[in-house]
């Protein structure tokens, strides 16, 4: 039986994903024509504003013309070569660059497509570097209970959301799981409506015990621990103090593993600065980045690894140590010199001045989402912010899937012209970083009145 799923959209021939095509997340599905700053306008002229930067990809907005002139530039000269055996200036600036402001010592930079592709290339490099450099018994990489990695099979090995991964678990590598710290279930955990660079709290990080008892059983044979600092995610934005991110160095030195972080989601100033693990004043082995790498503008991704796993591989044309992986796109020119003029941006609009105010506004407007009556966890992160709804909070009781509590917050908001996507209930913002005074408290105004509304909430 045909599904009519749309009357404006033209659903014969696309398929979307993480979208259930008989019941797509909201009563309709705009079709958009453009971009103005932080708007997405459809074909009937409606505007909405991205509270949710287009999968949080967009940085200056969707109308940048730096960017788009940049691209065009590019496109004009070189749109694409081959990296395997050449080389172009857009690809060696932007390694340059992204090796300046990177964490102490990631020095070398290896480009692909998205953010599943950085975290599969820094797996690999991360297994072949010890296996052809005399530590073979390492086999194994530890994740976190709760993780999301992307979703090439390296990705689904090490991510663990039932919805994304558990149906291919039979095509993955098996992966050591500790379980994820999570500062708003923890019994001495601190308000996370922080300011970046405020006091950090302290607390005995019981939360990484389990990760503790399973390097002392298992570190020898391991070859890394891939997490996402401070913020997972598409588990529902669990967010965690940096004390935690330091202390996962720490026992990735005393196991003589690779610190492996996944940044594609929280690089980039999501976080209040450019890289989460500065929080933390700590260096990975090797760091994935993507998203926000080119603004939102164009697909690129790179993994970032330290000079000695890049010397792990230098050796005699028959010793085959080369790195075995690559991508067809591999530093596309156009990609590169876009995320070269995205990077210039970010001084040129002196972007870390002015987004400790705009953190500031999201924070306060943010804990107004305590007073709802079925709220729960609401939590703040540089410019993420978040909440579960739950049908009885005191007693931590869920709304039913079948209640659909966070789709129908997602479609109220639509409706009055703002764009979230929730992960399940929880629902969250995470704006461009060019978004404004003003559309910051927009945004969190309807996202409270839709919450009031579609849970019944009077007042």
């Amino acid at each position: 039986m045909a599904v009519n799923i749309d009357s404006t959209c033209d659903f014969q021939n696309l398929w979307l994903p993480f979208t259930q095509m008989a019941e797509p997340i909201t009563g309709f599905t705009p079709k958009i024509v453009r971009g103005e700053g932080c708007w997405l306008i459809d074909d009937h002229g409606k505007r909405y504003l991205d509270a949710i930067a287009s999968w949080w990809v967009n940085i200056h907005g969707h109308d940048e013309k730096r960017l788009i002139d940049e691209i065009k530039k590019q496109a004009d000269v070189l749109p694409h070569c081959s990296m395997g055996s050449m080389v172009h200036e857009p690809g060696l600036k932007l390694a340059r660059m992204l090796a300046r402001i990177a964490p102490t010592g990631l020095e070398r930079v290896f480009y692909s497509d998205d953010g599943s592709t950085a975290v599969e290339a820094a797996i690999k490099i991360s297994y072949q570097f010890f296996h052809q450099n005399g530590q073979a018994q390492r086999k194994y990489f530890v994740a976190m209970k709760g993780a999301y990695h992307g979703d090439t099979l390296g990705g689904v090995s090490l991510g663990d959301i039932g919805s994304y991964h558990s149906r291919f678990r039979d095509l993955c590598f098996p992966a050591l799981r500790a379980d994820a710290p999570d500062c708003a279930t923890c019994d001495e955990g601190e308000n996370l409506l922080d300011l970046p660079g405020g006091p950090e709290p302290t607390c005995s990080l019981k939360c990484l015990g389990p990760l503790e008892d399973l390097l002392d059983e298992h570190g020898t044979e391991c070859c890394g621990l891939v997490t996402e600092p401070l913020v997972q995610g598409a588990n529902g934005m669990r967010m965690y103090k940096s004390a935690a991110l330091k202390r996962m160095r720490e026992l990735c030195d005393n196991h003589g593993m690779h610190l492996i972080l996944d940044c594609v989601a929280v690089a980039f100033g999501r976080t209040g600065r450019m890289f989460a693990a500065e929080h933390a004043g700590i260096s990975p082995d090797l760091m994935a980045v993507a998203k926000g790498l080119t603004g939102g503008y164009m697909p690129l991704a790179a993994t970032l690894a330290t000079r000695e796993i890049f010397e792990g591989f230098l050796g005699k044309y028959e010793e085959d140590r080369k790195l075995a992986h690559g991508h067809s796109f591999t530093g596309n020119p156009l990609a590169a010199a876009c995320g070269v003029r995205n990077l210039e941006l970010f001084e040129e609009d002196h972007i870390f001045e002015t987004l400790p105010a705009k953190v500031n506004l999201l924070h306060e407007l943010w804990a107004s989402m305590n007073d709802l009556d079925h709220t729960a966890g609401v939590r703040a992160m540089g410019m993420i912010a978040a909440l579960d709804l739950e049908k009885d909070p005191a007693r931590h009781v869920s709304y039913e899937p079948e209640e659909k509590a966070g789709k129908q917050v997602a479609a109220e908001c639509l409706e009055q012209g703002v764009f979230v996507r929730p992960l399940g209930d929880t629902m969250y913002i995470l704006p461009p970083l060019a978004i404004k005074p003003d559309e910051i408290e927009l945004a969190v105004t309807t996202m409270r009145k839709a919450i009031k509304k579609i849970t019944g909430q009077e007042g």
